[in-house]
């Protein structure tokens, strides 16, 4: 039997994880109440592929970033249903996605 594993990201406060679901896009989960909160369909990227797209919150939890399968890194707002904005990468895919602080 195949293993297939999408990536995550749990916010600063530990209430919140955001999970690659390889279907539709990345699903918001509350830890306390294991309920989800929110689905965000990833529009920029061949889902069918089964990729394990990045996703990683930023902005002290406010945010999110995730990868995608066409080059286009997504920022989500928890508050919103679509991006907030898209960062265009060159290349074909983002599969990986660091965060820095200074």
């Amino acid at each position: 039997m195949a293993c297939i594993s999408g990536d995550a990201s749990i916010s600063p406060d530990h209430r919140l994880i955001i999970i690659s679901n390889l279907s539709t896009g990345f699903d918001v989960y509350d830890l306390e109440t294991k309920r989800k909160v929110k689905t965000c369909l990833n529009e920029n990227s061949l889902i069918s592929g089964k990729l394990c797209l990045p996703v990683s919150f930023i902005n002290g939890g406010r945010y999110f970033m995730v990868g995608s399968s066409i080059g286009r890194l997504a920022i989500w707002s928890l508050s919103e249903d679509t991006p907030v904005d898209h960062l265009i990468h060159k290349g074909k895919f983002i599969l990986s996605v660091f965060k820095c602080t200074t």
